[in-house]
């Protein structure tokens, strides 16, 4: 029973595969088409993916501009507690030395923080440049296969036409017009065909009623004069002799 269903699903997927291959054969824009379809699914996740990158590198840019405010704030602040750090007032000294040493820890982590969105915004900008230049590429690449079918299609209409003259010219056309019109003179052909046999058989039947009516009229004609042969016979002599034919001569 297994090979049965192997056997079945091996003959399905066989003529499936002999069906689609005919089809594709006679229709090729099918083919085109559902391979254009596929890469511009491929360009359009691409396209989505370097969106995403400019996305990323404007919001890092973003942090960059805020986290330079922030830095111009703090190295004011911290000029200012440079300044007070010097002053004679023993209190305002020692507080700057204090608030100067929390500012001058945080333009350190800003600076830090800078560096490093700097970095990430300058990666995602080298990124998008070179999957842009691969976007434009793409673009490229899905032009020259939409002028591929529209060259592919063209020519197998061409040669599909081809075939069809040249099937014509050599008498295997298949079109429907000209198999009613050869149909047609088959029917006609068959037609006189029999109006000719009926006319022979016709011809015939009085042929061979004619040569019966003779044959009787023949049959008849003799009987009747054997009958006159008999009768003369008697007649003359009252025996059996045989009576003269026309022609003969009385022996002496």
């Amino acid at each position: 029973m297994a090979n049965i269903f192997v056997r079945f699903w091996s003959f399905s997927t066989g003529w499936l595969h002999s069906s689609q291959s005919r089809l594709e054969a006679s229709r090729p824009e099918i083919v085109y088409n559902q391979a254009l379809k596929s890469e511009k699914k491929k360009y359009e996740k691409m396209e989505d993916a370097v969106s995403g990158l400019v996305y990323n590198r404007k919001q890092l840019e973003d942090n960059i501009d805020n986290g330079r405010r922030e830095l111009e704030e703090v190295q004011n602040m911290l000029d200012q507690a440079v300044v007070d750090a010097q002053s004679d007032d023993k209190a305002v000294a020692e507080e700057a030395m204090m608030i100067g040493a929390m500012l001058q820890e945080q333009e350190e982590a800003l600076l830090e923080k800078l560096a490093t969105l700097t970095e990430s915004r300058d990666s995602a900008a080298s990124r998008i440049d070179e999957y842009q230049g691969k976007l434009v590429e793409f673009q490229a690449k899905l032009k020259r296969l939409d002028d591929e079918k529209d060259t592919a299609v063209a020519q197998a209409q061409v040669d599909t036409e081809t075939i069809r003259l040249n099937r014509e010219i050599s008498g295997m056309t298949i079109d429907d017009d000209s198999q009613a019109l050869n149909e047609l003179r088959q029917k006609m052909g068959r037609l006189h065909a029999k109006a000719s046999m009926t006319e022979e058989m016709t011809g015939k039947s009085l042929e061979e009623r004619t040569r019966q009516y003779k044959l009787k009229a023949r049959t008849a004609s003799a009987q009747g004069k054997f009958l006159e042969r008999v009768e003369s016979s008697k007649a003359v002599t009252g025996s059996t002799a045989r009576p003269q034919l026309s022609g003969d001569s009385d022996e002496s």
